[in-house]
């Protein structure tokens, strides 16, 4: 939870009843942080949107099912957690929170003993919200498709039910149609988000190597890569990924080789390799990663952990 210089009410589960809110509405119109999480609430009275003050409001865990519309009121608000709350969609009125930072917003599942989860859907304005750093989850449409390259100041990202019809770049399975999502390709605007820091890429099945597009964020730090390249190589080219600090690269099933040139990834301190299958050999160049402190290597093939065992 993020800390303010200000009055703070922390709230867990079984400690108060639904009615209370409206007292705290009522009598603490200076609240800064509004934490709720593992509350037993079911719903939001519209008299918290009298509290102007609030920079933080956690529904998190709690039985919510809607938000109200005037909870747009809240412009000062930064955070808004709803994770693992009920709520499926938010309302429209989210769009006139011109200060909102954080905006965390999914739901974990596990669909036939793989873990995942479900996005909120959210309206197409919330790409209007400039000052937005976090985006997590939202799931796509048409209209986010096009506008979130113009979220400049994001370091996270998340978009679900990603495919290659709207050409997204982050697509995470959360239905009974578990393996038919597929991207592609990645957009040409995922280039232009500077402050991007944190980049999952899950599912995506794509074609072309991501690593020419993404290579040049200067603010990447961590990369994760799940099912999402079909490819049979990757190449680090000299000079990419220049503040890249951890790297996993896990079940790229038709991936054989994988290149590090020297200059590449020069800040890099963890790399994990994870059901590798058709791998034989350690990446070459891997000994140009002078910076690499932890190597992780699970669930590879016989044939490279022997080989490993005379590198």
């Amino acid at each position: 939870m993020i800390e303010y210089p200000s009055l703070i009410i922390c709230i867990w589960k079984d400690m108060i009843p639904p009615s209370s809110l409206h007292r705290i509405s009522s009598t603490f119109r200076k609240l800064r942080v509004l934490d709720l999480q593992d509350a037993s609430i079911h719903s939001v009275p519209d008299e918290l949107a009298k509290l102007f003050n609030l920079r933080y409001l956690s529904l998190r865990n709690t039985n919510v099912r809607k938000l109200p519309k005037s909870l747009g009121r809240l412009r000062n608000l930064e955070t808004l957690d709803t994770r693992n709350s009920k709520i499926k969609k938010l309302p429209a009125g989210i769009n006139n929170m011109k200060s909102l930072r954080h905006l965390y917003m999914y739901c974990y599942i596990t669909p036939n003993d793989f873990m995942s989860y479900i996005a909120t859907q959210a309206p197409s304005g919330i790409c209007k919200l400039n000052s937005l750093q976090t985006l997590m989850s939202v799931e796509a449409n048409t209209k986010i498709v096009r506008q979130v390259g113009n979220l400049s100041q994001l370091r996270r990202l998340d978009i679900t039910k990603a495919s290659a019809r709207r050409v997204i770049f982050s697509s995470t399975p959360a239905s009974k149609d578990l393996f038919n999502w597929a991207l592609e390709k990645l957009p040409h605007w995922i280039g232009s988000l500077a402050n991007l820091s944190f980049f999952y890429l899950d599912w995506s099945k794509l074609q072309e190597n991501p690593f020419p597009l993404i290579g040049s964020l200067l603010n990447l730090v961590f990369l994760w890569l799940n099912r999402a390249y079909d490819g049979q190589r990757l190449h680090f080219l000299a000079g990419c990924f220049p503040s890249l600090k951890r790297l996993a690269l896990k079940e790229l099933k038709h991936l054989n080789h994988v290149k590090v040139e020297q200059g590449a990834m020069p800040s890099i301190q963890e790399v994990t390799f994870l059901h590798y299958q058709k791998s034989k050999i350690l990446p070459e160049g891997i000994e140009h990663l002078s910076g690499l402190q932890e190597l992780f290597l699970r669930e590879m093939p016989e044939e490279f952990t022997k080989r490993l065992r005379g590198y």
